[in-house]
């Protein structure tokens, strides 16, 4: 008769390692889920599926005008129209309605409640223009105004969000300006209502708006624009998407609100008492936006993992101890 020779070093039991490999199932898929929900502003997840649409909306997307161009994608998560829009004019492909627009959606949502969350300067005066902005987030309790030209300053990482309850209205023929590196990709629009942009403007930046985005005659965007719950409103607008380049200091300049703007030289120099730009008359009314859904699900998951693991691993070693002490 053969004997069956014990031994000291025993796998885990089967059901341990069943409920093991579930554990590490569940987690690996919502921790790959989650990726773009807790990613920074400027960083390439910060979009999730959304990044890859130069147009969505919630209901459709009109068009008026020939000249219309989008280099991206376009998506309707809850409608199944574009009218005036043809193929012709969409570079990217078109999402009615489908897996990616609604996942896109859901996206562009976490990412506009993570833009209200930053720490921002509260912006008390009715316009943007004539400002230079550095990295950092600027908010209005109300409405956001800007009918000329805005300054940007900072170096490649550096990221420029601009937040308001209310509308963001951007008046005709308005442009901005770049310097230190600054670029185009990291500036970011938050709205609670809609987003208006007006005729010939050379806008720069992501849009996300909590109703609507109207776009004027021949406005150009380099980025996207997004509507949660309404329609967006095209008429001989072009598109473009600037790639943002690799550099900077690795500083995003978010984890503090940001000073007052600055008022920006005038052209050619200029700027009489005290040159050079001084600070801005811009009252700040203090303290900041509150958070809205801001995502704090993730690190409770990873916390909860670990100390799932802790249990299994202590129960399997429990049974081994009691099955080598069982006669």
């Amino acid at each position: 008769m053969t004997s069956r020779k014990s031994s000291s070093h025993r796998f885990p039991s089967r059901p341990a390692l069943v409920c093991l490999g579930a554990v590490l199932s569940v987690t690996l898929a919502v921790t790959a889920a989650g990726s773009a929900a807790n990613a920074a502003p400027g960083d390439a997840l910060f979009l999730g599926d959304a990044s890859t649409f130069s147009v969505l909306a919630h209901t459709t997307v009109t068009n008026s005008g020939l000249a219309t161009m989008l280099d991206r994608d376009l998506g309707v998560d809850a409608g199944l129209l574009t009218p005036g829009l043809t193929p012709l004019m969409v570079q990217g492909a078109t999402h009615l309605s489908d897996a990616l627009s609604i996942s896109a959606q859901t996206d562009a949502t976490t990412a506009a409640n993570d833009l209200m969350a930053v720490p921002n300067y509260v912006y008390g005066a009715p316009d943007l223009t004539g400002h230079t902005f550095l990295a950092g987030s600027y908010s209005s309790a109300t409405d956001l105004n800007y009918t000329g030209n805005i300054v940007l300053q900072g170096d490649e990482d550096d990221v420029f969000i601009f937040t308001a309850v209310g509308k963001i209205v951007v008046a005709g023929s308005t442009s901005m300006t770049f310097i230190g590196g600054a670029q185009q990709c990291n500036v970011f629009w938050r709205s609670g209502a809609e987003t208006t942009i007006g005729t010939n403007s050379a806008f720069v930046g992501t849009v996300i708006a909590g109703t609507s985005v109207s776009v004027n005659t021949d406005a150009t965007i380099d980025g996207r624009l997004i509507a949660q719950t309404g329609q967006v409103s095209l008429l001989n607008n072009v598109f473009t998407t600037t790639a943002c380049a690799a550099g900077g200091d690795g500083d995003r300049g978010l984890s503090v609100a940001p000073a007052a703007p600055t008022v920006t030289p005038a052209p050619g120099g200029g700027g009489g008492g005290g040159g050079g730009g001084g600070n801005s008359t811009i009252p700040s009314t203090g303290g900041s936006l509150a958070a809205t859904g801001v995502d704090v699900t993730k690190p409770a998951l990873v916390s909860a993992f670990v100390a799932l693991i802790g249990v299994v691993l202590l129960t399997g070693s429990t049974l081994r101890r009691a099955r080598r002490s069982t006669p």
